[in-house]
């Protein structure tokens, strides 16, 4: 369910990314309503499984033939798995704000619900005995929404404020002959002085962080989302 639930979010991802760095900021809202609402589906249909016919499951990994062993399995799928629609769509809006560089919220989100599960692991079954192990999960789950609820409200309220800029048409310029070259380089390489160099001696303009303005210019699309994908730091 929770793969399920994932593949969602990562196929909205790459449309999720364009159309907010294209600042259509309505249709990003939009598909986060779908992520939400499929993802919510799945999960409701999952869920009435796991608690109608807890026993297909635990017969796909398990003999049923000892009841104490059946009865126990039964209990921890009933109630460790009661609220695994919360926990998807806690994935899926964890997914989400990576897709519109939100990474200081995703991250922490995105553990979050694991963390707590560890700690309530270890806490409750102090109290509880072994089966307080079952009702870790439906705790975390339910405080990892509701932290999970708060950043999400305050996302959508921006998504709502910000509306798409005016911009004129994309134009895209004519090609011209002449000299391109393109340089792969990684951090610490010098690539920057190197492709300076090369232009100097061939007498060639040379584009760094200049490309990321034309790009934003001739392809309509916001100069964040540009330099997201470049893998550059925002110019100053």
């Amino acid at each position: 369910m929770l793969n399920i639930a994932i593949g969602i979010a990562a196929g909205a991802q790459p449309i999720v990314g364009y159309n907010y760095g294209a600042k259509n900021y309505g249709r990003v809202r939009e598909l986060l309503k779908r992520m939400v609402q499929w993802t919510a589906v799945v999960g409701l249909v999952c869920i009435v499984l796991f608690e109608a016919i807890p026993g297909v499951f635990i017969r796909m990994f398990g003999s049923a033939d000892d009841p104490v062993y059946f009865d126990f399995s039964v209990l921890c799928l009933r109630i460790y798995l009661s609220l695994i629609l919360v926990t998807c769509v806690q994935k899926v809006c964890a997914i989400f704000l990576q897709s519109i560089a939100k990474a200081k919220a995703a991250a922490p989100l995105s553990v979050l619900r694991d963390a707590l599960l560890i700690v309530f692991s270890l806490l409750i079954p102090v109290f509880m005995g072994v089966t307080g192990i079952f009702w870790a999960a439906p705790i975390a789950d339910v405080l990892a929404a509701f932290f999970t609820a708060v950043v999400m409200v305050r996302i959508w309220k921006e998504l709502g404020q910000e509306k798409k800029v005016n911009e004129p048409a994309a134009v895209i310029q004519p090609s011209r002959q002449g000299v391109i070259i393109t340089i792969a380089r990684e951090h610490g390489s010098a690539g920057k002085r190197i492709g300076q160099l090369v232009a100097e001696k061939l007498d060639i303009p040379c584009y760094y962080k200049e490309l990321v303005a034309v790009a934003a210019r001739e392809s309509g699309l916001a100069e964040e989302f540009i330099v997201c994908i470049m893998g550059l730091k925002p110019s100053p």
